[in-house]
């Protein structure tokens, strides 16, 4: 009986069971069979039995959404509002003075009015100096670096899995350093990196705390850890599991709770200065509406979710749930 990562405790719920994933090696047709657990302490989601590191790779395509550069969920444009409302919002990190407090107060009206939430790992590394060593954990379709690239940001790394082969010349072409292999056994100099940043990452590592302790070992003393990823403590978690879009597993191999990330952060040496959870509307009408086509009724427009999310925002920040949380620690 294996231990929850974040809490010890050794008492679990069966979540879902009989999953099944079905993949090719060597040529051959095979099948994997896992269940998801949650622990009944610290309310960690995760998969078991815990995958090799070769299976893992089979359960991304080199087609995988978040590899691709040209999705417009990934597109980074280094000069569009949302950039900007990010430099506003965490403009606090710098400076605590008049001028910081009123930037700050205008990117949280500008996230009210639009009931989003600008995560850490976008709003604080546009804090840091142009020659400040940033380093991008499993770096996707890549173009959130190359946005910090065209904003003059000089010493920029990205780790990511051998798959994602169709960003490198991309990346390096601008002169970004890349590296993929085992994470935990590539040598970046210790203490080199001012900032480390996980975006949707954090949910699919086979050892997070290890991992952790490796990002910590990277940092500079003064050095920032910056994390986004899923919310199990959500409202449309809790609405339908099984129909929510963050539901996305094996390759989500964790579903984090916020008392289960605050755990993990400490086990590696890390003190948490924010562990903020938010919610999003899109979250919530993907469950409702993937509900109603199973009950073969009219789907609900993505406006009118877009519409209330300002009231969705709020509710979740009273009730203390939301779809992803946005991390910051040192």
């Amino acid at each position: 009986m294996r231990s929850c990562e974040a809490c010890g405790n050794r008492s679990f719920s069966i979540l879902l069971d009989h999953l099944k994933h079905a993949y090719r090696s060597n040529g051959e047709s095979k099948e994997w069979q896992y269940r998801l657990l949650e622990c009944k302490s610290c309310g960690l989601g995760f998969v078991a039995p815990t995958p090799g590191w070769e299976l893992l790779q089979t359960f991304y395509e080199e087609d995988y959404g978040n590899f691709d550069g040209s999705s417009a969920a990934n597109l980074h444009n280094a000069h569009s509002l949302k950039y900007r409302i990010a430099k506003l919002r965490t403009a606090r990190i710098v400076s605590d003075g008049l001028k910081a407090r009123v930037k700050a107060s205008l990117g949280a009206l500008a996230e009210w009015a639009t009931g989003r939430t600008i995560p850490y790992t976008l709003s604080i590394p546009l804090q840091l100096h142009k020659d400040a060593y940033i380093l991008d954990v499993g770096y996707g379709s890549g173009n959130w670096l190359l946005a910090m690239s065209e904003l003059g940001y000089g010493n920029l790394y990205g780790y990511d899995i051998e798959v994602n082969t169709q960003n490198l010349s991309r990346l390096r072409d601008k002169g970004i350093n890349v590296s993929s292999g085992l994470f935990l056994e590539n040598e970046y100099p210790h203490e080199m990196f001012d900032c480390i940043r996980l975006d949707h990452v954090f949910e699919h590592l086979l050892d997070p705390i290890q991992i952790l302790k490796k990002c910590k070992r990277l940092l500079k003393p003064d050095g920032l850890l910056v994390m986004s990823f899923p919310c199990k403590n959500s409202w449309s978690m809790r609405l339908s599991l099984t129909d929510s879009p963050a539901l996305q597993v094996p390759k989500h191999l964790y579903h984090h709770t916020q008392l289960s990330t605050r755990l993990m952060l400490e086990a590696a040496g890390f003190i948490p200065l924010k562990i903020h959870a938010y919610s999003v509307a899109s979250q919530l009408g993907g469950t409702v509406n993937k509900m109603l086509e199973e009950r073969n009724s009219r789907r609900i427009p993505l406006l009118v979710f877009e519409m209330a999310s300002p009231v969705y925002k709020l509710f979740g920040a009273l009730t203390g749930k939301g779809d992803f949380m946005t991390v910051w620690a040192k």
